[in-house]
């Protein structure tokens, strides 16, 4: 893959052997304890033109119950000839003198590693994995222990046919890469590198291991030819957006929907009659379909009684805490009432889980369930339903464009760039948790790999202010996540979002709300951490007499010597060192505070520890701390506005690789600002000194690494919620199966700061909130 394609055209690959397909089906997954029952192989005879199979039976495993032979017999395995097959070691070796010389396809390399391996046998044509194929394709790969071979080679079709379905552009640069991956992995992990070429290879003219489909006219095949017409890498991907970018076309014609009203918006009742009808007849009649069995076997009063409960207090201000035993149901039971309830009214109403996990598993299992009941139940107008995750959860592509790999880079920085670039140009939502980390093929050591993944991801996720104009954010993921949710009636997020933008969702549900604690602390706490701020400086500017890939570096080498632009430039590199050096210095009297606390008494104390800091710095006795503050505080916001003119240097002069610069100078010029910001949180100033909240506490932190951060973080959770968050929600449902604790419900409310929020302080103008319950 040449940045500039003037060698011409390479000379044709080779087509790939073909290989002999393999299954295997076995009476469990564990070779200690269970056995092997049938191996199958398939392959092409060229003298005859057809497929020719060959099976072998094996002795299964010692033990076996009636109920096991009768499932085997069904699928033509009788005991006797389970007792007449061979050993595990003389099926594979009858395998290998069967294969020849020939590769060997198998569905998984996990699996084959735990099964053939052990026995020894040699295969000089090697073992190709079908998973890696699917892997390097984003896709999850599926048990193939129970599919037959016709099976395994038309899911291999349809995975040839998905890849060259891709524009040009996309396979040309994601093949090109994998090759350059493959040139890389030679020198270092040889295997590796077999493995991605057979499948370049193999995806390139797949003809000869599909002689069902037709032979291409072209001697290049389809993939090489689409890496063969790239020329600047850089450019290629700048022309291209995000799969998410497209889909999100789709619906940029809908108007937001709003949070809330003015007015009170109570559950009408011919709603509440159809929500019972829900629950009493077609829910149950639903998952007696999905699940067998009768509706009745599928009643549940108490997931009635919750949906009919929480539907009650929505839209008429009132805060509800339900307490739901585990078996309730209580996912379906508040996603009802709040689908029916924000459809009707035209509101946006947020779900409020503690992990991701648990949006992810409402957002895939039971919404699709609860839009099924409501078509069903005759509701014609069904809600549009989002999840929304943290903004760095996210896909950047802006960051992810300025991250294509140098020439130098190793196989693992080529393969995991190709990785991601499938990703973005496939996935319709973006969302990194979707994206493996682990390797897509067997690699001799993962963590070089893991480690390319993890730096990956750090430049290209989405940030606080990653894009202002609205090109940028177009393409910014985060973004179009945000705007889908703002178009959505429910929105499934997590606790932190929402305690943190209240604005955004008036109307809550808290599942697991027990954990808002939690919550409160993520998002209303600020850490300001050395290490990192260090690491964005870093790619900003180094030092360094050799050649450095940071923008400022790149853009000194580049511009014309003595002219206005250079000199910008170099005043920018001033106000770097001087960043650098006050943020030695700020650490430097961090770590002697932290030092002399550990040998005070006081700061030996857990109860006086985290007031160390605040007491010497209100004290007067941390002065070193408080000018180098002063100092870093100064220099950060000084860089962040010379790298606005470096930023006008860089699109007034025209060079090489200027959209990668720019890219790389604005991001590193918004987590300035974050970090500025956070510094201002974890050490808060004003004109008189020292400025510290009684609400949070200011603390030095090590991390298990050893690294010491300034944290900033909420001192009683329940007092910020019932004094600062809950008085201003116009309606919210909390749910748990803990809520009822000895006896009455008091215990959870004091602990959630519903309490605090029925009862204002003398200081607070504001009448305070009943809060209703239901067992």
């Amino acid at each position: 893959m040449n940045r500039a394609n003037d060698l011409g055209p390479a000379p044709p690959w080779p087509q790939a052997p073909r290989p002999v397909w393999v299954v295997w089906q076995t009476s469990g997954e564990d070779p200690r304890v269970d056995g092997l029952l049938r191996l199958q192989a398939q392959r092409w005879e060229e003298s005859t033109g057809e497929w020719v199979t060959a099976q072998w039976t094996g002795q299964g495993p010692r033990r076996r119950s009636a109920e096991q032979e009768a499932r085997w017999l069904e699928e033509g395995l009788s005991g006797d000839q389970l007792d007449d097959g061979l050993a595990a070691a003389d099926l594979w070796q009858a395998l290998a003198e069967w294969v020849g010389e020939q590769p060997l396809l198998v569905e998984s390399s996990e699996r084959w590693a735990r099964w053939a391996e052990p026995s020894g046998i040699d295969l000089p044509g090697g073992v190709i994995a079908w998973g890696d194929l699917q892997r390097l394709l984003g896709e999850l790969t599926p048990a193939w222990a129970d599919r037959s071979l016709p099976q395994l080679r038309a899911a291999f079709a349809d995975c040839v046919r998905s890849a060259q379905a891709m524009d040009g552009l996309t396979t040309g640069l994601w093949g090109g890469a994998l090759q350059r991956s493959a040139e890389r992995f030679e020198a270092t992990d040889p295997g590796a590198a077999r493995a991605l070429q057979w499948w370049l290879k193999a995806l390139n003219r797949p003809y000869g291991w599909l002689p069902d489909a037709p032979t291409p006219r072209e001697e290049r095949g389809w993939l090489q030819q689409a890496i063969e017409e790239l020329s600047d890498l850089e450019h290629a991907v700048l022309s291209l957006v995000p799969r998410a970018s497209e889909v999100a076309e789709w619906d940029a014609d809908e108007t937001p929907i709003p949070p809330t009203t003015e007015e009170l918006t109570p559950f009408p009742k011919e709603d509440l009659q159809r929500l019972e009808a829900l629950f009493d007849e077609h829910l149950p009649a639903q998952l007696a379909s999905d699940w067998g069995g009768k509706p009745d076997d599928y009643l549940r009063p108490s997931q009635r009684d919750v949906a009919l409960r929480i539907a009650k207090q929505l839209g008429q201000s009132q805060l509800l805490l339900v307490h739901a035993p585990t078996g309730t149901g209580k996912t379906l039971a508040y996603l009802l009432p709040v689908m029916m309830w924000a459809t009707r009214h035209q509101l946006r109403v947020g779900v409020a889980t503690y992990t991701r996990a648990l949006q992810e598993q409402a957002m895939a299992s039971e919404v699709p369930r609860a839009l099924a009941a409501l078509r069903a139940a005759g509701v014609h107008s069904l809600p549009r339903v989002a999840l929304l995750k943290g903004r760095e959860n996210y896909l950047c592509w802006r960051s992810f464009v300025p991250q294509v790999p140098e020439e130098s880079d190793d196989g693992e920085a080529w393969l995991a760039w190709a990785c991601l670039l499938w990703f973005a140009r496939t996935n319709v939502a973006g969302d990194l948790d979707g994206f493996p980390t682990t390797p897509p093929i067997p690699l001799r050591a993962s963590r070089p790999y893991r480690e390319a993944v993890g730096a990956l991801l750090r430049a290209s996720r989405a940030r606080k202010s990653c894009c202002t104009r609205p090109k940028d954010r177009s393409t910014c993921l985060a973004d179009l996540a945000r705007r889908r949710a703002e178009r959505s009636h429910v929105v499934i997020t997590n606790q932190s979002f929402v305690l943190a933008r209240q604005e955004f969702l008036r109307h809550v549900i808290f599942d697991e709300c027990e954990h808002l604690h939690d919550g409160a602390v993520s998002a209303w706490s600020a850490r300001f951490e050395f290490e990192e701020v260090r690491r964005t400086l870093a790619r900003l500017y180094r030092p360094t007499r050799s050649p450095a890939r940071a923008p400022i570096n790149r853009l000194l080498g580049m511009l014309p010597f003595g002219g206005t632009s250079q000199e910008f430039t170099h005043r920018a590199v001033q106000r770097w060192k001087a960043a650098w050096q006050a943020l030695q210095a700020l650490e430097e009297e961090a770590q002697l505070l932290d030092a002399r606390r550990r040998e005070d008494p006081d700061g030996r104390n857990d109860r006086e520890a985290h007031r160390y800091l605040r007491q010497r710095m209100e004290a007067g006795e941390a002065a070193g701390l408080l000018q180098a503050r002063i100092q870093l505080g100064s220099s950060l916001a000084q860089l962040e506005g010379d790298l606005d003119r470096v930023l006008e240097v860089c699109d007034a002069n025209p060079v090489r690789g200027q959209a990668s610069i720019r890219r790389q100078l604005e991001l590193g010029r918004a987590e300035l600002i974050e970090w500025n910001e956070a510094l201002g949180a974890c050490l808060p100033l004003s004109e008189t000194g020292p400025s510290f909240s009684r609400e949070l506490f200011y603390d030095l932190e090590r991390r298990a690494s050893g690294a010491l951060d300034l944290v900033a973080r909420v001192l009683v959770p329940f007092e910020s919620l019932g004094r600062y968050y809950y008085p201003d929600l116009a309606s919210a449902a909390f749910v748990s199966a803990t809520t009822y604790l000895g006896g009455s419900f008091e215990r959870t409310k004091h602990y959630l700061g519903l309490t605090r929020c029925e009862s204002p302080a003398e200081d607070e103008e504001r009448v305070g909130r009943p809060v209703a319950t239901f067992r």
